[in-house]
């Protein structure tokens, strides 16, 4: 069915316009996604900078020796970031 007159064919149909409408709105949309994105990571390492978490000074072994000593772990980590540590607990396993 045209809009304006069903007879002539110069017109375009309901249906043709809605493609556009489905497009634009795709294109929208699509556009506020991204946008969103981007300000959520902008938030997120502005709130993670602002904010002290444990994890923030977690340090994460693999493959230790469960047989190593405290110092001589701590020595390690030492040398390894090049700071004095205060190591509270060893868990050897």
């Amino acid at each position: 069915m045209n809009i304006i007159d069903p007879n002539n064919k110069g017109y375009q149909s309901e249906s043709d316009y809605m493609k556009y409408v489905n497009l634009i709105s795709f294109i929208v949309i699509i556009l506020g996604l991204i946008f969103y994105r981007g300000f959520n990571r902008t938030l997120v390492k502005t709130i993670d900078a602002e904010t002290i978490s444990p994890s923030d000074y977690t340090v994460i072994l693999k493959r230790v020796n469960p047989n190593i000593d405290q110092n001589e772990l701590l020595t390690f980590i030492e040398e390894f970031i090049n700071l004095k540590l205060k190591l509270n607990k060893v868990n050897g396993s």
